[in-house]
């Protein structure tokens, strides 16, 4: 998906909601780091019945209360190369998401 939209975390917590509804489970122990973190903490906001206990990783409260990363790391992902990219942060996210192979297009609409 490359539609910054589908990557509201409001969005993605009824996607887990709906998860725990296929699965037929009412309430369950979630857990999550980075953005599966943000999800956990969205999902037990909008739907503090199906969260027995939630255990989040690698989550600052701006990325809750917030909008989430700089739109820097954004434009990181969308450089033509790590080599154009000079700021530090940029530099790190992007080498991070080549390593791991990451879709820098949605990586890219997901930040934003």
């Amino acid at each position: 998906l490359y539609d910054p939209a589908a990557y509201e975390s409001s969005i993605m917590a009824e996607d887990a909601r709906r998860l725990l509804d296929h699965l037929d489970l009412p309430r369950a122990d979630v857990m999550g780091y980075s953005m599966g973190a943000r999800i956990t903490a969205h999902l037990a906001l909008q739907a503090p019945e199906r969260v027995r206990s939630a255990l989040l990783g690698g989550l600052g409260i701006h990325l809750v209360e917030g909008v989430g990363l700089p739109l820097g790391i954004a434009d990181a992902m969308e450089a033509p190369s790590l080599d154009q990219l000079s700021d530090p942060m940029q530099r790190m996210f992007r080498a991070f998401a080549e390593q791991t192979r990451s879709d820098l297009r949605a990586l890219a609409a997901c930040i934003r």
